[in-house]
C-alpha cells in the first residue's frame, strides 16, 4: 500500500489513485476481519470461563474486550531523551516550549 501511495503522489495519475483505492480498501477489510476475528476469540474466551464460574477470570476476559489488544512501547528512555533534545535544541525546526 506504501508503495502505491507513493506511486499516487508522485504520478497522480487515474491508474494509479485506482490502484491506491484498492490497496486500501484491502487494507481495511483485512483489519477488520482481524479485529471482529479477536473479539469473537474473546467472546468465546468469556463464555467458556463464565460456563466454569470463576468470576475473577471472567472479568479478566471482559476487560481485554474493553481495552483492546495490548500494544507494548518498545522505545528506551534513552531513544526518547535524545529525540527531545534534537527536537528542542532546533534539530526539529523552531518550537517554542
Amino acid at each position: 500500500m506504501d508503495q502505491a501511495l507513493r506511486a499516487f503522489r508522485r504520478l497522480g495519475g487515474d491508474e494509479e489513485r485506482e490502484i491506491y483505492v484498492a490497496r486500501r480498501k484491502l487494507y481495511k477489510d483485512i483489519v477488520f476481519e482481524k479485529k471482529t476475528q479477536w473479539q469473537c476469540n474473546i467472546a468465546e474466551e468469556i463464555r467458556q470461563v463464565a460456563g466454569r464460574g470463576n468470576e475473577t477470570e471472567v472479568w479478566r476476559s471482559l476487560n481485554k474486550l474493553r481495552k483492546g489488544p495490548h500494544v507494548g512501547n518498545n522505545i528506551s528512555p534513552e531513544a526518547w531523551q535524545s529525540h527531545f533534545q534534537w527536537v528542542y535544541e532546533g534539530g526539529g525546526g523552531n518550537y517554542v516550549v
